[in-house]
This record gives structure tokens, sequence and C-alpha cells, in this order.
């Protein structure tokens, strides 16, 4: 073989071998631009869930904060219900105590009016029985003094 020959023989080897190799990077740059892509399209759908799930965070941040002053307003308006209550009642409390006052007084003023009443009663009958006991005492008297014949043209 001539070195000519040799050297074709070569170059055709090499040459081969560099289209082996060519072919052989072409289909690993295939695959990686493959994965490439799989991966933008990864990056993709998770920087598209990242926007929903900040978006997310923000609406229900905003919600907390409505909720928050529904219900710090809500509190305020049971701490004023429960001051006007409380100064209701303080006022009703007043209420009951002044009337339970004037029923006692009342009650003393008719146990008063009871005790007035019994002694009345009782001075009625002591002067109703003195007068009783006056005017036999005086019926007594004049059937003594009389004539039994006259007692009975005076009436008394």
């Amino acid at each position: 073989m001539s070195a000519a020959a040799a050297a074709a023989g070569s170059f055709a080897a090499k040459e081969s071998q560099l289209t082996r190799l060519v072919e052989t990077l072409r289909k690993r740059l295939e695959v990686v631009r493959d994965e490439n892509q799989q991966l933008e399209d990864m990056l993709h759908e998770a920087e598209q869930r990242s926007s929903a799930e900040q978006a997310t965070i923000a609406q229900l941040t905003s919600e907390l904060t409505a909720v928050r002053r529904e219900q710090d307003g809500l509190v305020s308006s049971a701490a004023a219900n429960a001051a006007a209550q409380d100064a209701h009642i303080g006022r009703l409390q007043a209420e009951l105590d002044a009337a339970s006052r004037q029923v006692a007084a009342l009650q003393a003023e008719i146990a008063a009016v009871q005790e007035q009443h019994a002694q009345a009663l009782s001075s009625k009958d002591s002067m109703e029985g003195g007068a009783l006991e006056g005017k036999r005492c005086f019926r007594r008297l004049l059937s003594k003094n009389m004539p039994q014949g006259g007692a009975g043209s005076h009436p008394v």
C-alpha cells in the first residue's frame, strides 16, 4: 500500500470516526435540547404556579385584613353595647332600690295606720264598755233610789 493510499485510508477512517462523533454529538445535542425544553416548560409552569400562589396569598391577606377589621368593629360594638347595658342595669338597680325604699316606707305607714286603728278600736271598746258600765251603775242607782213602781216610768 502506498503512502497515499494509507493516508487516504487513514483520512477515511478519521472522517468516519469524525462523522460518528458528530452524529453522537448531534444526538446528544438533541437530547440536551429536549431536556432544556422540558426544564424551560417546568420553569414556566413553576413561575405560573408561583404567580397564582402569590395572587392567592395577596387575596387571602386582603380577606384576612377585612375580617380583622370587621372583628375589631364587632368587638368595639360589643364593648359599647356591654357598657350601655351596664349603664341600663345600673339605672334599673337604682330604680329598684328607690322602689324598695318606697315600699318599706309605705309598709311602715301601713303598720302605723294599723296600730292607730287598733288603738282607736281599743279606745272605742273601752269607751263603749265604760259607757255601758256607767249606764248600769246609773240604773242601779235609780232602782235603789226610786220606789218600785216608779222604775219603769223613766226610760234610760
